[in-house]
């Protein structure tokens, strides 16, 4: 029990060491850099009343693994993956009332399919 402990401690420090301020990470296109190093890590932007609006995974300076996006009343927006800078996986996109609005996939940046929801009013 102690060595799980001790390796979701170790996971945990690791993982925050990636996390910065929105004032280091400059996005410049499709790309993030740290004083103009490719950055790799978490990047949360967060709005002016202080909840999280977008946290981007990026590696090399590309976007890398699941991004996610929320309104600003904290539902989720959408949630993507990523591989290499390109859309790869499942995307869905939720309307405020937490509905499900879209499902798509992509394959290495290529569009594969999709569908889109019709809002269902009375839940809105």
């Amino acid at each position: 029990m102690k060595v799980l402990l001790t390796i979701l401690l170790l996971f945990t420090l690791v993982s925050c060491k990636d996390e910065l301020e929105n004032k280091e990470v400059k996005i410049l296109g499709r790309f993030a850099y740290i004083k103009d190093i490719p950055f790799t890590g978490q990047y949360i932007k967060t709005s002016t009343n202080g909840s999280i609006s977008f946290v981007f995974n990026f590696k090399n300076g590309v976007k890398d693994g699941k991004q996610i996006g929320f309104y600003k009343e904290g539902q989720k927006r959408f949630e993507s993956f990523y591989a290499r800078g390109l859309k790869d996986g499942p995307y869905k996109e939720w309307y405020k009332n937490g509905q499900l609005y879209k499902e798509q996939v992509n394959i290495k940046g290529r569009e594969i399919s999709m569908k889109v929801f019709q809002i269902n009013l009375k839940n809105y």
